[in-house]
């Protein structure tokens, strides 16, 4: 028993898998996703899915207690989400010449600063469509 249950060592490979079962529903093979545009937006697209997944699970199961111990990883995934979906804007933005490229940019794209992305793309929608009333977007700075 003590040789199944060890502490990792040095040289071992997390990922061998010396036994796969492809009925498992936890099975997985990523080579088709090279087939697929894997970008911010495809993955804002799967993070929101998954919280909507837990979200419904939550919903019709009994067997939680306490299902607000789940809150945390929904948020995160909800989260998570929405900056990959602003950085999307911000860089079709950048794309169209909407925006400036700069170092700021830059940083901010690779920052998780949720308010700072929202500020380029608060710039990109204004740009694109500078007719459109701007009350939703205003919310953030009053």
């Amino acid at each position: 028993m003590d040789d199944e249950f060890r502490w990792p060592q040095k040289g071992d490979n997390p990922f061998l898998v010396t036994a796969i079962e492809l009925n498992s529903s936890t099975w997985a093979s990523l080579p088709w996703l090279a087939s697929l545009k894997v970008d911010d937006s495809f993955l804002a697209a799967a993070f929101k899915e998954a919280g909507d997944k837990i979200v419904k699970e939550l919903g019709r199961s009994e067997d939680f207690q306490h299902p607000d111990k789940f809150f945390m990883p929904i948020a995160y995934l909800y989260r998570h989400s929405l900056e990959l979906k602003m950085k999307t804007i911000v860089r079709l933005g950048r794309s169209l010449e909407l925006i400036e490229s700069g170092q700021k940019l830059s940083r901010v794209l690779r920052s998780h600063n949720l308010y700072q992305l929202w500020n380029f793309v608060r710039a990109v929608v204004e740009v694109y469509s500078p007719d459109e009333r701007q009350d939703g977007i205003n919310l953030l700075n009053e």
